[in-house]
């Protein structure tokens, strides 16, 4: 589970939660899938309320040789839909989402940090942190 900070536009900031899902492929890769959702506000004259739901499939490898932890650069790909309040009802579009991120796992026992950064496709950047639980046999 994390917490993002994101900006979906040139003039819309927006936060939110997301849930991730992964299992390690090999030594140094994982794939799995996201779910998030984000919520931005702005002046209600000019940019109504937005809601963001995005779901993705991810690809994820660890490239400093230290197994399923440190730097790690992930590929997304995926769907979105906005929820816009327009006037005289709700405006939703659905639309490809995909982009890249950076960041840093630390492991401690079962228990994980991951800060990040992301970039892509229709959203423009984004920074978060993820905190898990491994699961390991």
């Amino acid at each position: 589970m994390g917490f993002e900070a994101n900006m979906n536009a040139a003039e819309n900031f927006a936060g939110g939660v997301s849930a991730y899902f992964d299992i390690n492929v090999g030594r140094f890769f994982a794939i799995g899938v996201k779910a998030a959702h984000s919520r931005a506000f702005s002046d209600f004259k000019f940019f109504p309320e937005i809601n963001v739901y995005e779901a993705a499939a991810l690809f994820r490898w660890y490239f400093m040789m230290r197994g399923h932890t440190g730097f790690f650069v992930q590929a997304e790909a995926g769907g979105h839909i906005a929820s816009m309040q327009i006037e005289g009802g709700v405006d939703t579009r659905p639309v490809f989402s995909g982009g890249l991120s950076g960041g840093y796992r630390w492991a401690y026992r079962q228990f994980y940090v991951e800060p990040y950064v992301r970039a892509g496709y229709p959203y423009i950047a984004a920074a978060g942190i993820l905190l898990g639980v491994r699961h390991a046999r």
